[in-house]
């Protein structure tokens, strides 16, 4: 809300009347904001640009906007501007743990890893964060891509004590036994996860990659197969295919 330099004795009804203005801005800032966020949610990352820079010049000092803002711009592989929006949502509010969480996430996939490491870890012992094994996976990824592999397979297993069914923590956790050279391990944990996402082309493909490591040809090649039939034009498909033109 802005501030008005105004005298305390201005009279009830220029004092209620600057209000009113300030909160029916709130309210367009809020939904310019949510249609930006639908742009979000439809992969149109410039046209949630659009909306959500327009809200932000209502509301400047929205964390929400911030961060949906950093959203849009990584969904564009814009970092430099993604990081300064998620900065700028903490810096409004601290405590803002989707804002941490996204900060890290574009560390992640700007290779920043280490600055990555810092955001997720600030999130291990917030016990209000409603979804504590998102970054407690994505902290897994991390490791896995610094290939220590030890502390990646423990956030796995720490992110499936919060929630056992989250398929992504399983396949991180399949990948990591799989450059340990656990293949048994492997190929067990992404069974479970099949059972849940059945047709998720990249889980057949790493139960490929796994069993074929292991040596079970047979049951590699049939995996590889699943994943270029679901893997539609993804780029899954072309890796299972030359996988089933070595074999």
């Amino acid at each position: 809300m802005k501030k008005y330099m105004i005298p305390f004795i201005v009279g009830a009804m220029l004092t209620t009347g600057c209000f009113s203005k300030s909160a029916n801005e709130e309210k367009q800032a809020e939904a310019t904001r949510r249609l930006g966020e639908a742009y979000i949610h439809q992969g149109e990352f410039t046209l949630a640009i659009q909306k959500l820079s327009e809200a932000e010049k209502i509301n400047p000092d929205d964390h929400i906007t911030q961060d949906n803002l950093g959203i849009a711009y990584m969904g564009r592989k814009e970092y430099d501007k993604s990081i300064q929006h998620f900065k700028r949502a903490i810096e409004l509010k601290p405590d803002y743990a989707p804002a941490i969480n996204n900060l890290g996430t574009v560390y992640m996939d700007a290779g920043k890893w280490d600055d990555a490491i810092a955001c997720f870890e600030k999130l291990n012992d917030n016990l209000i964060y409603a979804t504590p094994h998102y970054p407690m996976a994505n902290l897994g990824w991390v490791y896995y891509n610094k290939k220590m592999y030890e502390k990646s397979k423990a956030c796995y297993l720490k992110a499936l004590t919060y929630s056992p069914n989250f398929v992504k923590a399983m396949r991180g956790l399949a990948l990591t036994y799989t450059a340990m050279g656990k293949n048994d391990l492997a190929i067990e944990t992404l069974n479970k996860a099949l059972k849940i996402s059945p047709n998720v082309a990249e889980l057949h493909y790493d139960i490929g990659e796994a069993y074929y490591k292991s040596g079970q040809n047979e049951q590699a090649m049939a995996s590889f197969q699943k994943a270029v039939e679901l893997g539609k034009n993804r780029p899954v498909v072309e890796m299972a295919k030359k996988k089933l033109e070595l074999m």
